[in-house]
């Protein structure tokens, strides 16, 4: 699967800097794939390029650097610690990655199907998360949530 951040990076290699073209070209819809060549891994040089970002040392766009699975079928996991917070209905912090690999713009959301309804994978105030799972939790104490990004689905499994 191609993310927004590898496509990036595949026109970076290839000499195709230009930000306005690469938002005119890109198979991404335009407002993620700024989110993600403005911050991070990548920035925007004079408001015209695109460039890696050499100093950058933070939480990587890129799944293979991040806590996120790739399952080999399309679909990503994540394995977590089910906490009294999240059973509660509390929010779960997730990697930045997971932003790309869904295509969340920043300060926007993305909503995804469950067994019990729908879950927002929300990317405001540079936090990802995913709103309350706790309906999707059982007596487990680490599960693995699995996305899939064709169909916009979340399931958890034990």
């Amino acid at each position: 699967m191609t993310t927004p951040a590898h496509w990036i990076a595949s026109e970076i290699e290839a000499g195709r800097t230009g930000l306005q073209s690469m938002l005119d070209r890109s198979p991404f819809p335009r407002v993620a794939l700024r989110t993600i060549a403005e911050d991070g891994d990548f920035h925007i040089i004079d408001h015209r390029y695109v460039a890696r970002n050499p100093d950058f040392k933070g939480e990587s766009w890129f799944p293979e650097k991040s806590a996120l699975i790739d399952r080999g079928d399309g679909t990503w996991g994540l394995v977590i610690d089910v906490t009294d917070e999240l059973r509660a209905g509390g929010s779960l912090p997730v990697p930045r990655a997971l932003i790309n690999v869904l295509g969340v713009p920043r300060a926007d959301r993305v909503v995804l199907d469950s067994d019990t309804g729908a879950k927002i994978v929300s990317f405001v105030n540079d936090e990802p998360k995913v709103s309350s799972i706790s309906s999707l939790l059982h007596d487990d104490t680490r599960v693995t949530l699995v996305f899939d990004p064709e169909t916009k689905r979340l399931t958890v499994e034990a």
